[in-house]
């Protein structure tokens, strides 16, 4: 039986995301877990033995997403300078946002295939990376996130010797409508902001498009790399493999008609000749401009 798992299933985008793997039926079983839930459905990043237990009810998932973040807590929020540096809210950051997720993997990882093609992959985001850094600030959530992206660099490695078929990646969702981003949605250039259901069928698109080869990078919701330095290579496109189309979103609710580029998708629907897109199906946009920063 094929299973899937969303860690972080309360939240805007895993929320999002256990729906949309439901709705979709690729796989037998879909578990989501959470810290607000009870019962099977409990995991806590900050507490191990509740990750170890929950790696125990999932049986052997081919696909593991861990959608869990921190970047503003009560009266905490990322740093301007350096006089607002705070040891323990900086090893909460790590706590939530590198440590968690690298225990998930030491638990659930185990779990997965030993052949085959596997995905675990967990949210990061474009400003850990340290060539990208351009404007400074927001020393916790960078730095926790810079050290998620060597971690997923380093469990690949490791796991690749367990499957050499298995995909270890980091993925940047871009700035997300949820309750992470909303005191930061201002700074935001118009069009850029997506909606949760928006943001996860675009990651389920680059999952989609991984090989074995991706194992250990990072990559932005539109599938292209994002390198530690940008200068040191070309970044990578979706993988050729796949058939390529241009996608037409409905103009109603929340998907308003935006300028599309050619993308892969193996679930697009022909009517009358013409490529169309259903509300629910895997749509990716791409802004006019970049974001002045991508949380």
């Amino acid at each position: 039986m094929s299973s899937a798992v969303v860690i972080g299933a309360s939240g805007g985008i895993g929320k999002a995301l256990e729906e949309a793997l439901r709705d979709e039926g690729t796989f037998d079983a879909v578990h989501g877990f959470s810290r607000s839930a009870d019962g099977d459905r409990h995991l806590d990043l900050e507490d191990e033995a509740s990750i170890a237990a929950a790696a125990t009810k999932v049986g052997s998932p081919t696909l593991v997403i861990v959608a869990t973040g921190l970047l503003h807590a009560g009266d905490k929020g990322p740093e301007k300078a350096m006089r607002d540096l705070d040891p323990v809210w900086m090893a909460r950051n790590f706590a939530i946002n590198a440590i968690g997720p690298a225990l998930v993997a030491k638990h659930f990882l185990p779990t997965m295939p030993k052949a085959g093609r596997i995905v675990f992959t967990v949210l990061s985001a474009r400003v850990g990376s340290i060539g990208d850094n351009k404007l400074g600030g927001w020393y916790g959530y960078r730095a926790s996130k810079a050290a998620l992206n060597q971690l997923v660099r380093t469990i690949a490695i490791e796991d690749k010797r367990r499957n050499s078929s298995g995909i270890v990646v980091g993925l940047h969702p871009g700035t997300v409508d949820t309750g992470l981003s909303q005191p930061f949605q201002g700074n935001v250039t118009p069009g850029t902001l997506f909606k949760p259901d928006r943001a996860a069928v675009q990651l389920l698109d680059v999952i989609d498009g991984l090989r074995a080869p991706d194992s250990g990078k990072l990559f932005a919701w539109d599938g292209v790399e994002i390198t530690p330095d940008p200068g040191l290579r070309p970044p990578r496109s979706p993988s050729p493999r796949r058939t390529l189309v241009k996608r037409i979103v409905p103009t109603t609710g929340n998907h308003p008609q935006i300028p599309m580029k050619p993308l892969l998708s193996p679930r697009v629907r022909v009517r009358g000749g013409s490529k169309v897109v259903p509300p629910r199906l895997r749509c990716v946009i791409v802004p006019k401009q970049a974001e002045s920063l991508q949380i």
